[in-house]
């Protein structure tokens, strides 16, 4: 991996994270992640989900998300660690991939340094090895499994992308480059009381986040029907999705899958037949209210797997949302079969299509 060429302060990078968090999501800090981001919050309320991981903590922050991530899957957990803490527990990263949360997000701060100890390079960067060339992080990520890999040097692009890699089904991995902070001073602990005093309050904090229900995908049935009309139908007047009669869902209802969150509908998603090799997904619906938890990628990944089963070639979908089936690795290129009879509201939107032999 090469030096990169420009790096983020790691105050600003933090500050993004921030900016970006949802409410009920849990962030872990440990060393100098932790001494900016109480630094950040200093004359604001603390945050309950906070969890400050110093001092004598280089490595363990992984670990502890891991077993966060796995106690309350229905709740994102952030690490944040340094590129020196993470070569201590590199353990870790094999052990998060194979138990595989979902909702687990490790985000390594990479500034090449030792900086808490005297900046020296770490084993990792160019700066120690012979040849210049540093360990790659994102490569190492996904040897291990890491299933959204992400690298981000640029302050403006983090930004803009951070809650969508945020919300990526996990467990994911985000390299930052960021600069060390020339004569920061070492992290302490949060004064707030004893070590166990704080984990006490951060289990209370935690215990008290109602938790949220987890959706399961299956097959619909006629009787979803009404449902699934009501769903689409929320998407029609933008122009997004088609209309769906409830007598038409019915007929196919073994096209379609739904998410189901207790005995409420929150997803669904078509497979509709197009030519003998070839399969649409259509009418692609979250609940408004339900949206970036995964419920979509669920459906996107339930299609798939069916058109799969059936034997097709190829999946396409037309969309505005670029973005999320290039996610789901689909690729924006034409499909000549439909280009010949696009209608008047899709003709403006993109072509994303998927092999699936």
């Amino acid at each position: 991996m090469n030096i990169p060429d420009r790096r983020m302060s790691l105050a600003e990078s933090l500050r993004v994270l921030r900016e970006s968090r949802r409410e009920d999501e849990v962030i872990i800090t440990s060393m100098g992640t932790a001494r900016e981001w109480m630094a950040l919050g200093e004359g604001a309320a603390k945050h309950s989900l906070d969890f400050i991981l110093v001092p004598s903590s280089m490595g363990q922050a992984t670990s502890f998300g891991l077993g966060i991530a796995l106690a309350r899957p229905d709740l994102r957990v952030v690490v944040c660690s340094g590129d020196g803490s993470l070569l201590m527990n590199l353990g870790s990263l094999v052990t998060i991939t194979a138990e595989a949360p979902a909702n687990l997000v490790v985000i390594v701060f990479d500034n090449g340094v030792y900086e808490v100890t005297g900046s020296q390079p770490t084993p990792a960067s160019g700066a120690a090895r012979a040849g210049g060339e540093g360990v790659d992080f994102l490569a190492l990520a996904r040897a291990c499994g890491f299933r959204a890999v992400n690298r981000f040097a640029d302050t403006p692009v983090w930004r803009s992308e951070a809650r969508q890699v945020l919300d990526a089904t996990g467990p994911g991995f985000v390299l930052l480059d960021v600069m060390p902070v020339a004569g920061g001073p070492a992290p302490h602990a949060p004064r707030e009381g004893t070590a166990g005093e704080r984990g006490r309050r951060f289990m209370e904090a935690l215990a008290a986040v109602a938790p949220r229900a987890l959706f399961s995908v299956r097959r619909a049935v006629p009787s979803d029907a009404a449902d699934i009309e009501m769903l689409v139908g929320k998407y029609v007047a933008s122009g997004s999705l088609l209309p769906r009669t409830e007598s038409f869902i019915a007929e196919n209802a073994t096209d379609f899958v739904v998410a189901v969150e207790g005995d409420r509908i929150v997803g669904t998603g078509h497979l509709d037949h197009y030519a003998p090799s070839l399969a649409e997904l259509r009418s692609l619906a979250v609940h408004p209210d339900r949206q970036g938890v995964g419920i979509g990628r669920a459906i996107a990944a339930a299609i798939e797997e069916l058109a799969r089963r059936r034997q097709y070639k190829t999946l396409f979908a037309v969309s505005n949302d670029e973005a999320f089936f290039l996610r789901q690795g689909f690729e924006s290129r034409d499909v000549p079969e439909l280009d010949k009879e696009r209608s008047a509201v899709s003709k403006f939107k993109g072509v994303y299509a998927k092999r699936l032999d």
